[in-house]
């Protein structure tokens, strides 16, 4: 009897799901970005990982968000969104559903582990659930921020170089663009949308604070403030960005350091488990003999 129930269950649970799915193929979902640096992280995101799967379910629950919702959290979001490098191309309402659905899959996974659930740690299956995907970004940010650091003092010693050779700030964001060819380069992404900006005729200092704007990385932030004030004080450009590539090779270099002491220190629970392990197998045949 009980056999039979559960086979009922999962023949019903399979139908609700089949039916949900199709429901959620054909009802009106949140358009998919195509264009822009967004649409390129979605295309990218869709040939490569795991989000290809939830992707259609993700736009079509963020199209149900009440669109005057969490104004504040929304514009939160869509910055962070924009310092990642457009994380997976979501807009805020994406990533909320996304958020709404890894809290559905922590609490099912939860129950499916035991029988009876208490309450708080369904409570905590939910809030879990719905941290992840910014847990997610906010690693993705920080890898993207240290790869922009790491980058940037090769990429300041050739923009220093393509101005001694006589080019103007533009042609020389050109030329740094173009000699950076590491595939999914984030400082080749943001010197692009910075080329493009400046040849549609925006100023070079609304430019480059909206570069600022789209990074949180120190060194980034540093730089278009040196740039700024020296275009404002008629200073050399050339020296200034010679300076700032020395400054930026030091503070990667700080960096450097700082993550080879915390490994350090990270390797010591390991070390300490290896060690007990050792003294296990030596002391326990004599324990067991005796």
């Amino acid at each position: 009897m009980e056999q039979s129930l559960a086979i009922a269950h999962l023949v019903l649970g399979t139908l609700a799901l089949v039916c949900g799915a199709l429901y959620v193929r054909q009802a009106q979902a949140l358009p998919r970005v195509r264009l822009g640096v967004r649409g390129r992280q979605r295309r990218i995101a869709l040939e490569r990982g795991l989000f290809r799967y939830v992707e259609p379910v993700t736009r079509w629950l963020a199209a149900r968000i009440p669109p005057r919702a969490l104004p504040r959290l929304r514009a939160r979001l869509e910055q962070e969104l924009i310092r990642s490098g457009s994380f997976l191309g979501l807009c805020a309402d994406e990533l909320l559903a996304l958020s709404a659905l890894c809290s559905t899959a922590a609490i099912a996974l939860a129950w499916a582990a035991t029988d009876r659930l208490p309450a708080f740690w369904t409570a905590m299956a939910l809030l879990l659930g719905a941290l992840l995907p910014w847990i997610v970004l906010q690693d993705h940010k920080r890898g993207r921020d240290r790869r922009i650091t790491r980058q940037l003092p090769a990429a300041l010693d050739l923009f220093v170089l393509a101005l001694n050779a006589g080019l103007d700030f533009g042609a020389g964001v050109e030329f740094v663009t173009s000699s950076l060819v590491e595939p999914d380069d984030p400082l080749r992404d943001e010197l692009r949308l910075l080329q493009q900006e400046l040849a549609m005729g925006r100023a070079r200092m609304r430019a480059l604070r909206a570069l600022a704007d789209r990074s949180d990385a120190p060194a980034v932030r540093d730089l278009v403030r040196v740039v700024i004030q020296a275009d404002r004080k008629g200073a050399p450009l050339a020296t200034v960005l010679e300076t700032q590539a020395e400054v930026a090779r030091n503070r990667r270099g700080v960096l450097a350091e700082e993550a080879a002491a915390r490994a350090s220190i990270m390797l010591l629970g390991p070390l300490m488990l290896m060690l007990l392990a050792m003294l296990l197998l030596l002391i326990g045949p004599l324990v067991i003999q005796g």
